[in-house]
């Protein structure tokens, strides 16, 4: 009789007249894997891993890796893993930027940086046994900006002259665990002029950042320092107008602020530092000349929704800077202070939070928030002195919302300041005030305001929200982002959704197409569209692997090389284009994707119906293999640690993560696993009564570990019976230890008998506890007693430190009695037992047509071929054309190699199984049909199966007439 053979896995295929499809390709590819060419597998499993968090409708939000350990984000709260699934959380709160838009994080200089809603966040560490739940420890990207800063003459005589000027600025530094020194940008320039008559030396005033005493005050660590860079000395005038600094700053000296200067909120030092040891000082780098310029200062990164590093430089996309407002004190005439009618002038400063007020006053009082209103001068010099004092009183508010600058030089008109967010978050501040003609000194004309929370007014802080725009750090200094490093791509209204770097190109992945940038410099850096029909729809789907950009489009799943852009999902189009169609709202925030590089796989994680709240399906591409299997878990978020090459995902039911199994053994392929409690009489032959059934299914494995089995504790029963010193001989007799008996209770009762019949031994009685490790070290303290006893004949009582193992398929759960059936007895006893939940898989082969789909035929037998046959049931089933229902066939394999579990042996043992086929005849009313399906079931716990093809018998004789 004719047979016809396959030995071909092409996998998933849905999208082609299903007649025309090539041997081996499958209809139905669930929970299985395609990684050997030709080999059909299931998955590997997935355990919980690891402490609950939270309450117990929390689930995580995203998984990250750092040092080899895996950090979830659930809430706004962040854990790290100590390596062996014990949680910790790092102090602080953490948000993404808009709600499901997953954090992102990349790995720099050795530290770790992640996107919030309050900016770039940076973890530094060393080892992971640095990572700690500390106050303090995860820090804002970057390095305050120095502040305001007063300049005074010293009475000493030393190196400024008479008649000369200088100016001064100062930056802040750090450096972290790594070794990365940190400098931030340089404050507004202070000037001094000497007109005393004589050489004088000069003493520095200036603030301290909040954010640098908050750090001290939470953490007591002296971490950051400041430098004093000064300017050449000049002369005062030129001819009649006064000189201007050229802005060439060296490095005068540098410290770290005491204690005194935390509690004052700034630092005071005196500079008696010549003028040939400055100009030997190493020069500011914002210099004009001898550095970069001003805007290169070491501005923090900005607030942004991805980041990435490419070549020497961090990446940040879809942008948001600090919100600023720019005004200008025009006049102070009509300010009042607390001794004018109507006075106080008031400005209050606020946002939804609530606001702070900040009073003209006859003396500046910086604790009650009162800046000192200039009468004496010129009119330039109250409006430079008033303002000033402003500036002052609001960078020393320590609960202040914003940050003041002076932004007039020498030669500019006096009175123009900038405002600015301390913190990055995209809210903004507005100002008020409560005298009208006081706001009308000011530009823009600030309003009269009755101020409340939320504090709100017509003058409102703006900041630059760009979505198409990326901005790139220094090279090396992934914390340092000038205001002028960015690049603008394609049309503004496009979002950025991505940004990826490969190893010749960064690509931006828009809402309009797919950009790609190159070079190694910013001068080299050059951005062209690479394309524009197959833009990003899912931001979280993109992932790299192998050099190539894995994402999801509109033209479906497709893979971005620097050389093109491919589409790879066409094999499935139907089911990917289902699920991200506009009848599953927002999708796109439930999808996400995972690389997988030792698996040579992308998995893409995706909704199954429009009502799913998570993604419920995973569709898995083997690169090599070139096949799509289907995956059906529902999962919030997912990550591979390298430091362990495992896969860990967030599952959307439980407030645990998930692990992997890989041990490379058939017991990596069960799912989670349950603890059960087995009380005295719940145990009874091939049935058992566990303290519950919740999540205990047909084809799940019950097991249970045993140091003490009932082989070995009767085996010193027998032997006591023949230790001719003892007076009793029934120790087998009236102890014997069987199927489903309390261990416990019977070593409890072994010792007691003991201790009677042995009056020579001290006996530790036994709490009849049946904790495996109590059963293990109490029977073996016995044994000791024993071995050690002048009353017992034998001195060779075995202990027993290697632990054996017993596992049953489970056949049924009757829940409404909550009774488990077993298929085989087990010598389990009372105690705890594990519940394995096992893969359901399904592999359903593309209509065989024997070549010709329109004649009539005769299937007889089928054949599965298998290289790995080592598994105890499975299910073969068929269809065809003319009867739709699937008929199965259940089989018994080889087993899955653990022999000896019965009550007649104890030990483990068999091999890896054989490669055996199972043949069977095709059910009768499939046997005539123009085309027939083979389908192949299993969900056994514990067991591999590996399927290499299929073949069929038939009749030779075939008839174009298929149907009447």
């Amino acid at each position: 009789m004719p047979q016809k053979t396959v030995n071909a896995a092409l996998g998933l295929h849905s999208f082609k007249n299903e007649l025309t499809l090539e041997d081996g390709a499958l209809v139905q590819a669930n929970n299985i894997v395609i990684d050997k060419d030709g080999v059909i597998e299931p998955r590997r499993g997935m355990k919980i891993y690891g402490d609950s968090f939270g309450t117990a409708s929390d689930v995580s939000k995203q998984l990250l890796q750092y040092k080899g350990r895996i950090l979830i984000h659930y809430a706004t709260k962040l854990l790290f893993d100590d390596g062996s699934g014990a949680f910790s959380e790092f102090s602080g709160t953490y948000t993404e930027l808009e709600s499901g838009l997953r954090i992102k994080s990349v790995e720099s200089n050795g530290n770790l940086y992640f996107t919030t809603n309050e900016g770039i966040k940076v973890i530094s560490a060393l080892e992971a046994t640095e990572l700690t739940t500390d106050p303090g420890y995860i820090v804002s990207a970057g390095v305050p900006k120095a502040l305001d800063i007063q300049i005074e003459l010293n009475a000493s005589t030393d190196w400024l002259e008479n008649n000369k000027m200088t100016a001064y600025r100062v930056v802040w530094f750090r450096k972290d665990v790594n070794g990365n020194l940190k400098i931030g940008s340089p404050g507004q320039i202070g000037i001094i002029r000497n007109t005393s008559g004589a050489s004088k030396a000069t003493t520095l005033t200036f603030t301290i950042p909040t954010e640098i005493i908050d750090a001290y005050t939470i953490t007591s660590e002296n971490n950051y320092g400041y430098q004093v860079y000064r300017d050449v000395q000049k002369d005062n005038m030129v001819g009649a107008i006064l000189n201007v600094p050229e802005d060439e700053m060296n490095l005068v000296f540098e410290d770290y602020p005491t204690s005194t200067d935390f509690s004052n909120g700034y630092v005071t030092a005196t500079d008696l530092v010549s003028e040939d040891f400055r100009a030997s000082g190493t020069t500011l780098y914002t210099n004009p000349i001898s550095g970069e310029g001003i805007n290169s200062s070491n501005d923090r990164p900005p607030l942004a929704k991805d980041v990435t590093k490419y070549q020497s430089y961090v990446f940040y996309a879809n942008t948001s800077t600090l919100h600023r407002l720019f005004f200008d004190v025009l006049a102070v005439d009509d300010f009042k202070d607390e001794g004018d009618v109507g006075g106080p002038t008031k400005l209050y400063i606020g946002d939804i939070s609530g606001y702070e007020t900040y009073e003209a006053s006859t003396v500046e009082d910086i604790p009650n928030k009162k800046f000192a209103l200039a009468k004496a001068g010129t009119p330039s010099q109250n409006i430079d002195d008033t303002v000033n004092s402003l500036i002052k009183v609001i960078n020393r508010n320590q609960s202040s919302r914003v940050y003041a600058f002076y932004l007039s030089g020498p030669n500019d008109l006096p009175g123009q300041l900038m405002l600015e967010k301390r913190v990055m978050a995209n809210i903004p501040f507005y100002l008020g005030t409560n005298i009208e003609a006081s706001g009308n000194d000011i530009s823009p004309k600030i309003p009269l305001v009755v101020p409340s929370t939320p504090f709100t007014s017509s003058v409102k802080s703006d900041n630059e929200v760009n979505p198409n725009r990326i901005y790139y750090s220094k090279a090396e200094q992934p914390e340092s982002v000038p205001i002028l490093n960015y690049i603008a791509i394609g049309s503004k209204d496009k979002p950025i959704l991505r940004v990826m770097s490969l190893r010749e190109s960064l690509f931006i992945l828009k809402t309009d197409g797919i950009y790609r940038l190159t070079g190694t410099t910013p001068d080299t850096f050059v951005v062209t569209l690479t394309d524009s029909s197959s833009p990003l729809i899912a931001a979280d789907t993109a992932q790299v692997l192998n050099n190539q950009i894995y994402m999801l489009t509109s033209q479906g799943v497709v893979t971005v090389t620097d050389g093109a852009v491919s589409i790879i999902s066409r094999k499935i189009e139907d089911l990917i284009l289902k699920p991200t169609s506009s009848n599953f709202p927002n999708f796109s925030k439930k999808s996400f994707g995972i690389t997988y590089e030792s698996d040579r796989a992308y998995l893409l994680f995706l909704p199954t119906l429009p009502t799913d709240t998570t993604a419920t399906q995973c569709y898995r591409f083997n690169v090599f293999t070139r096949t799509w299997t289907r995956w059906i878990m529902s999962k919030t978020c997912g990550i591979v640690n390298s430091g362990n090459d495992r896969l860990y995902l967030g599952p959307s039911d439980i407030n645990q993560i998930e692990i992997e199994r890989k041990n490379f053994e058939r017991t990596d392929y069960a799912d989670r696993e349950y603890e059960k409690t087995l009380s005295p009489s719940t145990i009874r032959s091939d049935i058992i009564f566990p303290s519950n059934i919740l999540n205990v299914n047909i084809h799940d494995v019950l097991y249970q570990i045993q140091y003490i089995t009932i082989v070995r504790f009767n085996r010193l029963l027998n032997q006591l019976d023949k230790d001719w010193m003892l007076d009793d001989s029934d120790y087998y007799t009236e102890l014997k230890l069987s199927t489903g008996n309390d261990l416990g209770g019977r070593l409890q009762a072994l010792v007691s008998k003991i201790a009677l019949d042995d009056v020579l031994q001290t006996y530790t009685s036994y709490s009849g506890s049946n904790d495996i490790e109590d059963l293990r070290d109490g029977f073996n303290l016995l044994v000791d007693e024993l071995n050690t006893s002048t009353g017992i004949a034998f001195t060779n009582y075995e202990k027993y430190t290697t632990a054996i193992t017993y596992e049953a398929v489970i056949k049924d759960v009757i829940f409404s009695l909550g009774k488990v059936i077993l298929y085989n007895e087990i010598p389990i006893l009372v105690g705890d037992c594990i519940i394995f939940n096992g893969i359901s898989t399904e592999t359903q082969y593309s209509a065989e047509t024997l070549g010709d789909s329109s004649l009539m035929k005769q299937f007889r037998e089928s054949t599965l071929m298998f290289d790995q046959y080592n598994f105890t049931y499975g299910t073969m089933s068929f269809r065809s054309d003319i009867s739709a229902h699937l008929e199965g066939i259940e089989f018994e394999a080889e087993g899955n190699g653990d022999y000896g579990t019965q009550t007649y042996g104890e030990y483990v043992y068999g091999g890896d199984g054989g490669e055996r086929p199972f043949r069977t005849y095709v059910p009768r009313n499939k046997q005539r049909c123009r085309y027939i399906y083979l389908k192949f079931e299993h969900n056994v716990a514990r067991e591999k199966f590996g399927i290499i093809g299929y073949s069929v018998t038939y009749n030779e004789q075939t008839t174009p007439r298929a149907y009447k």
